[in-house]
């Protein structure tokens, strides 16, 4: 079972609420756009009518509908002046046709910036999300978020976190800085999967940006609270160098001293190493690899990215822990959007017109922006993860390829410990995830995009293992300067010993851009 974030309004409120929204978002834009600021405003309202065959997403007695979806979108970016960021916020409602219970309002954000308050000494970081993300990997799963709340098995996570600093230099001779994080995050899980209170603070005394030869002397301590009642501490002290071959190639080493309480719930002393390098023989090409031997065993981290004029691949793969306090483990490399708007970075360095040119391309070609995004796990406790994440883009002068395929294994740290989560039901968890979207602009305002993805779930047990399979073939236009239209059927297959399902869907969508 999981706790509602927000209650489920009547038609009338779902409408209302939404409605009010939609009226700030244009006044908002022509107001900041008569500024002429540094500031760079876009937002839109859409309305989307979906028939399902099955609303319940249910194996027997399905259950026709037609739900209506009013969203409102605002983003917000910022890359000049003292305060740099972006804020993409989305408010969507869902509005049932046979059952005004099922009503829902759902969040979406995702923000970040940089305030640089006092000149090259004080700044303060902050960042904040909120999206929808499955309660168990072993429960139901589906690609709608309006339909997937309806099986008890979604919820809406919330993560903030802020960082104020100081840096400076002693002269000449050496730079310094001083940082202080906190962070939470919260989900509406009825048992507190996932919530956590996280803070720490960090001290760095060493070389001057640019020297070859560099070195650095480090002091972190953390310490994070777990919703189901869990901490954690972390210390560390760590000595680093590093040697640049040239502007291409730089090398590092790095030795120091851990203490932590995450394995055995007492606390041990590590001694840690690591060596990594970094190679970058062109504008287009970044190559890194670090090797460290922590409290947990061996850890690492890959990367490469190489693009040409029209095509980008990103490998990574890493063996680290999730937990905040002793560094997250590599990130999923995300949707369309982020691969396209690296892809773009040769053709357009300016970020905001580089947003707008991004957005615009994946509109023309009927890609969603949100294409190949990857569900996370919701655990309480840290967990030590492998990660490895491919991803490809081809972009034609008319057509655009994107293939992305991930692999996430994740464990607990200490199998003593108990929290209500996944990892109480296996001892590993296995996500394998696969999904291509082909892209393809039949005229300069009409696009025609292919989805087709695969994620699979699996733990210990027979019964602990699902696979959800889905195609969406999607045809996207422009009516005007400002406003677009879509249609697109949808097919979903849901495997499970549990509850499997299969569900079709025809989804008609009117946008309107500010």
């Amino acid at each position: 079972m999981m706790r509602s974030p927000t209650p489920h309004p009547t038609h009338r409120q779902t409408v209302w609420r939404c409605t009010a929204v939609l009226g700030l978002l244009p006044a908002l834009a022509l107001a900041q756009s008569g500024q002429g600021g540094a500031l760079s405003v876009n937002s839109s309202l859409s309305a989307t009518q979906t028939i399902t065959d099955n609303s319940t997403l249910s194996s027997h007695d399905k259950v026709a509908d037609a739900i209506t979806q009013l969203t409102a979108s605002l983003r917000l970016s910022s890359r000049t002046g003292r305060i740099q960021g972006a804020l993409d916020y989305t408010l969507n409602g869902y509005i049932y046709g046979r059952s005004s219970s099922s009503n829902n309002l759902q969040n979406s954000l995702g923000a970040n910036f940089v305030a640089d308050v006092i000149d090259n000494w004080f700044s303060i970081t902050g960042s904040a999300q909120i999206a929808q993300q499955s309660v168990s990997a072993f429960g139901t799963q589906s690609i709608d978020p309006g339909l997937a709340g309806k099986n008890g098995n979604r919820t809406e996570v919330r993560t903030a976190q802020l960082s104020p600093a100081v840096r400076g230099r002693f002269g000449d001779l050496a730079a310094y800085s001083a940082q202080v994080t906190t962070g939470v995050t919260r989900s509406g899980a009825a048992d507190a999967r996932g919530d956590s209170d996280f803070n720490s603070t960090g001290l760095t005394l060493g070389s001057l940006p640019g020297d070859r030869v560099s070195w650095s002397a480090s002091a972190n301590h953390a310490h994070t609270d777990y919703g189901g009642g869990l901490t954690t501490n972390f210390d560390a002290i760590r000595l680093t160098s590093g040697y640049g071959l040239g502007n291409d190639l730089r090398f590092s080493g790095s030795v120091g001293r851990e203490w932590t309480d995450m394995i055995g719930g007492r606390r041990t002393a590590t001694a840690t190493w690591g060596l990594g390098a970094n190679w970058s023989p062109g504008p287009r090409t970044r190559v890194s690899a670090q090797f460290d031997h922590r409290f947990f065993g061996n850890g690492y981290s890959l990367s490469l990215e190489h693009r040409l004029a029209r095509s980008m691949l990103r490998i990574s793969s890493s063996r680290d822990v999730s937990d905040p306090s002793a560094g997250a483990a590599s990130r999923p490399l995300g949707t369309a959007y982020d691969l396209f708007y690296s892809q773009f970075a040769s053709v357009e360095p300016d970020p905001a017109k580089r947003d707008q040119l991004v957005r615009s391309f994946l509109q023309g070609q009927g890609i969603s922006p949100g294409a190949a995004l990857y569900p996370g796990l919701l655990a309480s406790r840290p967990m030590l993860q492998r990660m490895t994440e491919v991803a490809y883009v081809l972009e034609g002068v008319r057509s655009s390829l994107t293939l992305s395929a991930g692999l996430t294994t994740s464990g607990s740290l200490d199998p003593a410990t108990t929290a209500a989560d996944d990892l109480a039901e296996a001892d590993s968890i296995r996500q394998r995830r696969l999904s291509m979207t082909l892209g393809h602009r039949l005229t300069p305002t009409t696009g025609l995009s292919l989805e087709l993805s695969r994620l699979s779930n699996a733990g210990s047990a027979s019964s602990q293992s699902n696979t959800l399979r889905s195609a969406r073939l999607s045809l996207t236009t422009s009516l005007g300067q400002r406003s677009s239209a879509s249609l697109t059927a949808r097919h979903v297959v849901f495997d499970s010993s549990t509850a499997p399902y299969t569900e079709n869907a025809l989804i008609a969508t009117f946008g309107l851009r500010f």
